[in-house]
C-alpha cells in the first residue's frame, strides 16, 4: 500500500503531476516517455495507478470511510400504522409524540387514522425523532459530515490534476 506520510513527485514536475506513494503507485504521468513506470506501457496505466492510490489513501487515512453505515434494526414506517407503532414503542401517548414533532396530539390521531397525509416536514422530525432513539447522534453526524469534507477536497485536487494534464496534452 502506498505511504500516506509523504506523498510528493518524485518526476520533474513537467513530467509527472499528482501524488506519489512507494514505488510508482499515485504517479499521474504527461507522457508515456517520462512515465516512471516504463516507458513501454501507456498513460492510461499511470492515470490507473493514479485513482488505485487516491483509495488507498482514503482507507489508510480512515477505514471506515468505506464501511457501510450500520442499518438500523427496526425502520420507521411512514405509514399511518407505522407512526402508530413507532409512538407505541416509545410509550408515549398522542399529545406527547404531538409535542415533539409541533404538532397537537389531535393531529397526531388524524397521521395514525390516515385521516391527514404525512407532510415532509412531519416525515424529517420522525426520522430525527427515530435516529435518537437508535442511537444516532452529533457526533456520528460530524463524522460523515467530515468525511464528505475531505472526498470533496481530494475531488477537487483531481479534478485541477485532471485539468492541467489536458491542457498538456492538448500542446502535444
Amino acid at each position: 500500500m502506498a505511504s500516506t506520510a509523504a506523498l510528493t513527485c518524485e518526476a520533474s514536475q513537467n513530467d509527472c503531476i499528482g501524488l506519489r506513494g512507494c514505488g510508482t503507485q499515485g504517479t499521474f504521468c504527461v507522457s508515456t516517455a517520462n512515465c516512471p513506470i516504463s516507458a513501454g506501457f501507456s498513460l492510461l496505466v499511470c492515470i490507473s495507478d493514479f485513482w488505485a492510490s487516491l483509495f488507498t489513501r482514503f482507507q489508510e487515512t480512515d477505514p471506515a470511510f468505506t464501511e457501510p453505515m450500520k442499518p438500523s434494526t427496526k425502520k420507521l414506517e411512514l405509514t399511518s400504522r407505522g407512526i402508530l407503532t413507532f409512538r407505541e414503542s416509545l410509550g408515549l401517548t398522542q399529545e406527547e409524540l404531538g409535542r415533539r414533532l409541533d404538532i397537537s396530539g389531535n393531529y397526531v390521531w388524524m397521521l395514525e387514522t390516515n385521516k391527514k397525509p404525512i407532510s415532509g416536514k412531519i416525515a424529517r422530525k420522525l426520522r430525527d425523532l427515530e435516529a435518537g432513539r437508535l442511537g444516532g447522534d452529533a457526533d456520528e453526524l460530524e463524522k460523515w459530515r467530515r468525511r464528505a469534507l475531505t472526498a470533496e477536497e481530494t475531488l477537487r485536487t483531481v479534478r485541477r490534476q485532471l485539468e492541467t494534464v489536458l491542457s498538456t496534452l492538448k500542446k502535444i
